[in-house]
């Protein structure tokens, strides 16, 4: 009889063990976290194509008159900081170079570069963060052509820097006084880097965000397989 209920006993165990067993998931991997997901809703790039033709205009005319003005600022900064060829008045309305060899020429030309290249980068990234990432292409085309006016803006306000002050001492001082040229740019092409500087950073900034929204490859899900059962468990001699 002792036998009999120790074989029952270990079957008991064993089919339990089983029952157990079959009862577990298959191992397809953790379900996925809901918050991990991508929101669309929170991204304001998702719905670029939904907006209206006059909010993106309103975006390009935004883009465009924001950048123009800061190269008021730019055109400030530039004719405080560039130099000035020092000339000699050789008669009324007459000067001529001090020193004929004078570095000034170029190196008001680089100051507008690294101004207007440093202005570019700021504005693109600013007007990305704020406009291309809701409008897209037509706010780009805002910033970039806004960019191009800042330029031309900041030559002409860094031009009239001193400007005044050089006709009057050109017209007016004694043969042989000293007096500093008015600013002029020199190589128009510089003109060109705010545009392009926004237009870099615009792109860049783009890719990034291309690259971060791209899907992760799928990995293949393993498979723990069926729990193999055990069989009854041998009864010890009585």
């Amino acid at each position: 009889m002792r036998a009999e209920a120790a074989q029952r006993t270990a079957t008991t165990t064993a089919e339990g063990a089983v029952t157990d067993t079959s009862q577990e998931p298959p191992g397809d991997g953790p379900a996925p976290n809901p918050a991990a997901l991508p929101n669309p809703a929170a991204d304001p790039v998702v719905n670029r194509s939904a907006r209206g033709p006059g909010q993106a205009a309103l975006a390009t005319l935004a883009g465009a008159a924001g950048t123009a003005g800061i190269g008021l600022l730019a055109g400030l900064i530039w004719g405080a900081v560039a130099p000035r060829a020092l000339l000699v008045l050789l008669g009324k309305g007459e000067a001529g170079l001090v020193n004929p060899e004078t570095s000034a020429f170029i190196d008001a030309d680089v100051w507008f570069i690294v101004i207007t290249l440093v202005a570019g980068l700021l504005t693109g990234a600013l007007g990305y963060w704020l406009l291309v990432r809701r409008w897209g292409a037509p706010a780009t085309a805002g910033l970039i052509a806004g960019a191009g006016c800042a330029a031309a803006v900041a030559m002409w306000l860094g031009g009239l820097n001193g400007l005044a002050g050089f006709k009057h001492g050109l017209l007016h001082s004694a043969t042989g006084t000293h007096l500093n040229n008015s600013l002029g740019l020199g190589a128009k092409g510089a003109l060109a880097a705010w545009p392009l500087a926004t237009a870099l950073v615009i792109v860049i900034a783009e890719y990034v965000r291309l690259r971060r929204a791209r899907p992760a490859p799928a990995t293949p899900a393993t498979s723990a397989g069926p729990a193999t059962p055990t069989g009854p468990a041998t009864p010890t001699g009585s």
